[in-house]
């Protein structure tokens, strides 16, 4: 039998109070090793598991799960394949096996998280899933854009995290069953973080973070950089690992004022140590890097991308936003921030006041309202 729970929202003890049953809620994702949409999954399960019995499930076997959490965790033991043929059969192995493990453990909801694990949920059981949605679909491989827009138009529950992304689902999906929750940010765990080590430089140096893909667009970051005129007395440091590695590494060789420091489980201390953040990205529904160097009081210099930056990074307040997708107008931006110190430090002092809306406690009201209002 489910639980009674009380939530009691207010001070006085006498206001009204909402009575709901504690859930079984399986959150399903492909791991959880490094990278932002797996920080943003276990933040989440986190607050759910408040007031709802949560279980994480991995599809892909691992030797162990990189980002701790205090929630159980299952696995299915589906190992990635890369082959065609082989999605498809992983495809059917992970909805049967989860169909299974929903059966045993009874799930209430199933919440999915990124896009492998989206599909799995909607065939195992699409009306007890939540499917979210964290990148445009013209940035996934053109194997998951057909299959993604097929099932969203048959999927009764669909989060977007963040507005621009809504819309773009709307407008290009046809979509009128999506929501937006955006995602939590806990500034006091980002600064314990950022506390764990000291990082140190020689110079003063700009930083970024993140996965090293044609989507970050590192590489026309680095242009960037090299066309400004503070390469001379800010470095650029950048924080991750990804499948342009090698070429980035490359592209920086001789240029003693880049550094490429590769993945690192504890980017915070670097990003809490440098001037300014840089996200150049050629598209972006809500990177949570942003969000995270604004915790530590590190304004941004961020290309406004399709879909937008706007909810996260107001121009002038937090951070500068480069309208023009082009070298000289990203150099410019950087120039600006570098040379203007009474810039840099009216800035940094709005940083933390300008992520107010993206609370634990905010996220997990949103939730719960989300849950009562599809009979969860």
């Amino acid at each position: 039998m489910p639980q009674l729970s009380l939530l009691i929202y207010g001070k006085a003890p006498a206001q009204k109070l909402t009575v709901f049953y504690m859930k079984k809620i399986a959150i399903l994702v492909p791991d959880l090793t490094l990278g932002g949409g797996q920080r943003v999954v276990v933040s989440t399960a986190n607050l759910l598991h408040k007031s709802h019995d949560i279980k994480i499930i991995l599809l892909n076997s691992q030797e162990k799960n990189l980002y701790e959490t205090r929630v159980p965790t299952l696995n299915l033991k589906c190992t990635k394949k890369n082959t065609a043929f082989g999605k498809v059969c992983n495809i059917l192995l992970r909805s049967y096996r989860l169909r299974k493990l929903i059966k045993k453990e009874k799930f209430d909801v199933i919440i999915s998280f990124l896009e492998s694990a989206n599909l799995c949920a909607f065939l195992s059981n699409r009306n007890k899933s939540i499917l979210t949605m964290h990148n445009k679909l013209e940035m996934l491989d053109r194997f998951d854009q057909l299959v993604l827009k097929y099932l969203l138009k048959y999927s009764p529950n669909i989060i977007a995290v963040s507005d621009g992304l809504k819309n773009e689902l709307e407008s290009n999906c046809s979509l009128k069953n999506v929501e937006t929750i955006r995602n939590p940010i806990d500034p006091y765990l980002t600064q314990h973080s950022a506390n764990e080590y000291k990082f140190s430089h020689p110079k003063k140096f700009i930083v970024s973070a993140g996965r090293l893909s044609y989507q970050k667009r590192f590489d026309g970051m680095i242009d960037a950089y090299l066309s400004s005129n503070s390469r001379d007395e800010f470095d650029l440091i950048i924080v991750g690992g990804g499948e342009d590695e090698a070429s980035l590494q490359k592209k920086v060789k001789g240029h003693k004022n880049i550094f490429l420091l590769g993945q690192k489980k504890n980017p915070f201390p670097i990003i809490k140590a440098a001037e300014f953040y840089l996200q150049f990205s050629r598209t972006e529904a809500f990177p949570m890097v942003l969000l995270e160097a604004f915790s530590l009081s590190i304004p941004a210099v961020a290309y406004n991308c399709p879909t937008g930056l706007t909810e996260l990074v107001k121009h002038n307040y937090n951070g500068l936003l480069v309208e023009e997708e082009s070298t000289k107008a990203m150099s410019q931006s950087i120039d600006l921030m570098a040379t203007d110190e009474q810039l840099r430090n009216r800035l940094s002092k709005n940083c933390l006041k300008s992520i107010e809306d993206y609370s634990p406690e905010r996220t997990h009201q949103l939730w719960m309202t989300y849950l009562r209002s599809k009979g969860f």
